[in-house]
């Protein structure tokens, strides 16, 4: 084994992350990645500890913890196109709700009452 147990199991830079996106993936349910876990990742620390390990790493080892890096660059991507979509929706309903207050004075209400009438047989 070209990599140490210690070394995945640190929380340092958030290696640990790193590797489980690169092997488990995304979409796995029973290995669930938290958001909170992957935003946690400092990816120039991490990517500066694969290329100068305090221990020896396998190639293939640090081939698959750069393949989680760019898994988890791709997810904190998605996450902030998806945060700045929810803001830009959230402004534009926002000036439209202000705008429908203001000309709220300008809408006609009508009460208008309709009588029945009834022709007695």
């Amino acid at each position: 084994m070209f990599f140490s147990p210690e070394y995945l199991t640190s929380r340092l830079y958030g290696v640990g992350t790193v590797w489980l996106a690169a092997t488990v993936g995304t979409h796995n349910i029973h290995h669930k990645i938290s958001r909170k876990d992957i935003m946690a990742v400092q990816i120039p620390a991490a990517c500066q500890s694969f290329i100068e390990p305090d221990v020896p790493l396998a190639l293939r080892f640090q081939s698959n913890l750069l393949c989680g890096v760019v898994r988890r660059s791709h997810t904190a991507a998605q996450a902030r196109v998806n945060v700045d979509n929810i803001n830009l929706t959230h402004g534009n309903l926002r000036s439209r709700a202000l705008f429908l207050k203001t000309i709220q004075h300008l809408i006609p209400t009508w009460q208008l009452t309709f009588q029945c009438f009834t022709q007695g047989v």
